[in-house]
């Protein structure tokens, strides 16, 4: 949020102030913007409490001098003058000899804070300040004549009401968007999606963040970007209002889509020959991208285009959150530290090096015809044309200070909070919704810790912008609360090495050992525990598979499990299951040594089978889905064709042993006797 001035601060000798022109005539009124100098002119706060004046048209000259007016014409009434020829104390001396009592000055130009040198202050005694000429034009062609004028300034206080608006936008659009990334995410789980390599892709062409280098690249374009717009404004503006139409009315739309499959709402199909149409998908369509026009034509008009403008930036940050996924916390760590860096260079370092000592941030943020604080903030600058004669960045969330009238009279004041304060904690909350899923916690306590850290540091921000009265970088103090929080959690749950890593195939794992551990019973039948193993996605499996090499891969569980959880001891085969003995392996048969699977590539502890969480004979699978001959097991380890495992988690053809290291056919176990490969080599 900036202000362009404050009652709470007086400058000496150019206080800066904006006051409130109360026109009226008989019961009708109209009211428009003054700028004056409170070290000349001590205004009332209320307008109960303003003196009324009638006022006097005198714009046909600019009062240098008496000219053909006499002493006393003026009396008691309010003057206005055209601005020009000479400076303001001299009109201001001259109308006191001819008895005014307030002196109104019309201004075709941007209207500054009255000024003069220090000698002349005491020569002044009446109010003076400085209107627009459109608006006396204005309150002339209103009224005719008889116009009476009262001149107040209320009090601006520090609180607005459009902070708890502008707190509660940032907030439903954090959580929100956390909470359809999770829903999107447990959809996914249900639907056992397919993932490779560290990049997840779904249909809906969603990506997921997982380099450090690509965060870093990411980070690096955003500052170069941002230095372009500062120097190359006025043209690379217009690309960027383009882009925001067109993004935000996607945006739109899918948030839209979203909520109309949530509540059942019907596609209305219809078929016109051989293809069908959506009628809903037709009519959201229109809406969305008659809003994004709207807003792009209008987009100036300040008054109102602000409620479109923070509609359509819900809807972007929301359709962002849950395209864009961080695959980690170490990546949200690096993401979320190389933006607060950003964010405190660009907005509190960058004044040392600009020619006005402005931030690049705020310039480019407030746009370069921005009304505010001038030089050392002791003057302020008003145009002429309350309509803004230059181009805004669609990257702000904005409401009004409701309570800044006489401001918003000369130009409108907005608070402010960047999309990027929305986003990038956005993407950090999300995050933690999606770990929430993996590890199947009931009380979502990531996603709502994360989310009420959010709210405390967006709190402070705003503490210390009303404290401190100048706009601040939010990243400061967002950053640093989520991060902590999310961080703290995982410690106290004892997760944070899963959070760290955040994929879901470990994260299954992890929910595996711990449903297996309470297990009542012995033969794994737990619910949880098979949809565990049902949810394990095959391109996992394959990608552990190429990374144990050649004999390895015929170890492969379908559990996928890695690190030090079990004993290899346990993976011994149950007495139960042995080979019968019309099915063994004649002795001229056997694996030759050289060919045995060595000690590297065994069984790792945490994929092997406890003996005593052993599958009956009655939980035996399929014959169909034993692995194939050629892959048999020497008939130590060797289990009944009962005991096969199905042939869709067997090792893919193009990973099986050399030819030169397979038993020969004639050796091979007959077909109703294939081994597992869950349990064995």
């Amino acid at each position: 949020m900036w202000n362009r001035c404050s009652h709470d601060h007086i400058y000496d000798p150019a206080g800066c102030q904006e006051a409130v022109l109360h026109v009226s005539a008989g019961e009708d009124y109209r009211e428009y913007c003054l700028v004056y100098n409170s070290s000349w002119s001590n205004l009332s706060h209320s307008l109960s409490g303003a003196v009324k004046y009638p006022l006097v048209n005198l714009t046909s000259s600019l009062l240098c001098e008496r000219g053909a007016l006499k002493p006393g014409d003026l009396a008691g009434k309010a003057v206005v003058v055209m601005r020009g020829a000479c400076d303001y104390s001299q009109k201001a001396q001259v109308a006191q000899r001819l008895g005014a009592a307030v002196l109104l000055i019309a201004s075709t130009k941007a209207m500054a804070t009255p000024s003069a040198n220090d000698t002349e202050y005491g020569k002044v005694s009446i109010p003076l300040a400085l209107m627009r000429y459109r608006d006396f034009l204005d309150a002339q062609q209103e009224f005719i004549d008889n116009m009476e004028v009262q001149l107040y300034a209320p009090p601006n206080p520090p609180f607005d009401a459009s902070i708890i608006i502008m707190f509660a936008l940032a907030v439903f659009t954090v959580g929100m968007g956390g909470f359809w990334s999770g829903a999107i995410e447990r959809a996914k789980l249900n639907a056992g999606p397919a993932v490779s390599g560290g990049e997840e892709r779904a249909d809906s062409g969603d990506l997921a963040l997982y380099s450090p280098l690509k965060v870093l690249l990411f980070v690096l374009v955003m500052c170069g970007m941002l230095v372009l717009m500062y120097f190359f404004y006025k043209w690379l503006v217009y690309v960027i209002i383009v882009i925001f139409c067109l993004a935000s009315a996607t945006a739109l739309y899918s948030c839209l889509d979203s909520i109309a499959n949530a509540v059942g709402c019907s596609k209305l199909n219809v078929v016109c020959g051989e293809r069908s149409c959506s009628l809903r998908t037709l009519m959201l369509a229109a809406v969305c991208i008659t809003l994004a026009v709207v807003w792009g034509v209008y987009r100036n008009e300040d008054r109102w285009i602000w409620i479109l403008q923070d509609l359509l930036g819900v809807a972007f940050c929301l359709h962002f959150m849950k395209t864009i996924t961080l695959s980690n916390y170490k990546i949200c760590v690096i993401l979320l530290s190389l933006l607060l860096v950003y964010d405190v260079f660009f907005v509190f370092i960058t004044p040392f090096f600009t020619p006005n000592g402005e931030s690049i941030m705020v310039q480019v943020a407030l746009g370069p015809g921005a009304g505010g604080e001038k030089g050392d903030g002791n003057t302020v600058e008003v145009p002429a044309d309350p309509s803004p004669t230059y181009e805004k960045l669609p990257v702000v969330m904005r409401v009004p200070r409701f309570s800044a009238w006489a401001q918003n009279l000369c130009f409108m004041q907005f608070s402010i909070l960047g999309y990027g304060d929305i986003i990038i904690p956005g993407l950090l909350v999300a995050y933690c919704h999606r770990f929430d899923v993996w590890v199947n916690s009931s009380n979502r306590i990531y996603f709502f810790s994360c989310t009420v850290a959010y709210c405390v540091g967006l709190v402070l921000t705003f503490v210390v912008m009303l404290l401190s009265k100048m706009g601040q970088p939010a990243l400061l103090y967002l950053v640093p609360f989520t991060l902590i929080t999310s961080a703290v959690v995982a410690l106290i749950r004892k997760e944070f090495k899963q959070f760290w890593t955040g994929t879901s195939y470990e994260l299954k794992c992890l929910e595996f050992l711990r449903v297996r551990k309470r297990a009542a019973a012995p033969d794994m039948k737990s619910p949880h525990l098979l949809a565990i193993l049902s949810e394990t996605p095959t391109a996992e499996l394959h990608y552990k598979q190429r990374s144990a090499g050649v004999l390895g891969q015929a170890v492969v569980t379908v559990f996928a499990l890695y690190g030090n959880v079990f004993s290899y001891s346990e993976c011994s085969v149950p007495s139960e299951c042995s080979v019968p003995s019309e099915c063994s392996v004649p002795s001229e048969c056997s694996v030759p040594s050289e060919c045995s699977v060595p000690s590297e590539r065994s069984v790792p502890s945490e994929r092997s089978v406890p003996s005593e969480r052993s599958v009956p004979s009655e939980r035996s699978v399929p014959s169909e889905r034993s692995v194939p001959s050629e892959r048999s097991v020497p008939s130590e380890r060797s289990v009944p064709s009962e005991r096969s495992v199905p042939s869709e988690r067997s090792v893919p053809s193009e990973r099986s042993v050399p030819s030169e290291r397979s038993v020969p056919s004639e050796c091979s176990v007959p077909s109703d006797c294939c081994s597992v490969s869950l349990y064995t080599v």
